[in-house]
């Protein structure tokens, strides 16, 4: 499956920015589930030309009669690696610098044709980050 996403930025942004349109960022992608249990996919993101992969295997469904089971649960990892030019070149950059990691267990119940929720534990660890020295005197 080909897959358009666009996230704007705040509405409350006024006009100067079109109330978040200015701020928009898109992602495409392609996902394909291999399995009724699994799925990946690979995309690109017109932030900082990010592009990602993800891993989703789901572990249990929510069934009813004799193997009943009361939530659906499933696990989701996804890396990332941003490509575009250093800020700051003169400082010592490898390229695991570049990459990011999610990690997620997906609880999810139907409660009936209204209402269904989901809880989602998340990790997100990105191996560098923007560092500012504060000087002190």
């Amino acid at each position: 499956m080909f897959v358009i996403t666009h996230h704007f930025g705040a509405l409350n942004t006024g006009y100067e920015n079109l109330f978040g349109l200015k701020q928009a960022s898109i992602r495409l992608g392609l996902e394909y589930g291999l399995l009724d249990k699994l799925g990946f996919g690979v995309g690109l993101n017109s932030d900082k030309n990010t592009w990602d992969g993800f891993l989703k295997y789901k572990v249990f469904r929510q069934s009813k009669g004799a193997r009943r089971m009361p939530l659906t649960i499933t696990l989701f990892a996804s890396t990332a690696i941003y490509t575009t030019k250093w800020d700051d070149p003169t400082r010592k950059n490898y390229f695991t610098s570049r990459m990011s990691y999610a990690f997620q267990a997906i609880f999810a119940r139907k409660f009936g044709d209204r209402l269904s929720l989901q809880l989602m534990p998340s990790l997100v660890h990105i191996n560098m980050v923007l560092f500012v020295k504060i000087k002190t005197t």
